[in-house]
């Protein structure tokens, strides 16, 4: 896969993640539709394109469907982790955090080492701390401060254990 196509996945990943669906939907054009099960990497790129067109149009349920295929058929590309953490951020918007929990813990499984490893166990912890499981979530968000301690997780991971009446160890 090109420097550019993973490029621009990972800009509509940061355009998701701000929630910038007039971005996305710009970006991309509102009426892209993807069909062939090609795998050529352009038409992977599309496919992703696709599963976040149909999450920012409100069919998360397609969305998933789109980005758990993708990871399916191609758990070794360049963008798989970027699909796994968006599979998380659907559940998460849904307020389904057990199932946000299991996506990220996908993620960190398969990518350890992947762009996104930062980012899932921030939302992890997040998640933990919205189904009230407090002392799980501050074991992850400590891991990012610690594993990651210059990176923007780190910072909003401070600012939730200071909030929660913690100091950083």
């Amino acid at each position: 896969m090109s420097q550019e196509n993973v490029e621009i996945m990972r800009h509509i990943v940061d355009l998701a993640n701000a929630q910038d669906v007039d971005g996305v939907l710009e970006f991309i054009g509102p009426d892209i539709e993807i069909h062939p099960a090609s795998d050529q990497p352009e038409t992977r790129v599309l496919r992703g394109r696709q599963a976040y067109a149909d999450y920012a149009r409100g069919n998360a349920d397609r969305a998933l469907q789109e980005l758990e295929d993708f990871i399916r058929l191609h758990p070794g590309d360049d963008l798989a982790d970027d699909a796994e953490f968006m599979v998380g951020e659907v559940y998460f918007s849904q307020q389904k955090y057990q199932e946000a929990v299991a996506a990220y813990d996908r993620l960190l499984k398969e990518h350890a080492a992947g762009d996104k490893a930062a980012s899932a166990y921030l939302k992890k912890g997040l998640a933990l701390l919205e189904m009230n499981r407090t002392a799980d979530a501050v074991i992850q968000l400590q891991h990012v401060v610690t594993a990651f301690p210059k990176s923007d997780e780190a910072r909003i991971a401070r600012e939730r254990l200071k909030a929660l009446g913690l100091r950083e160890r």
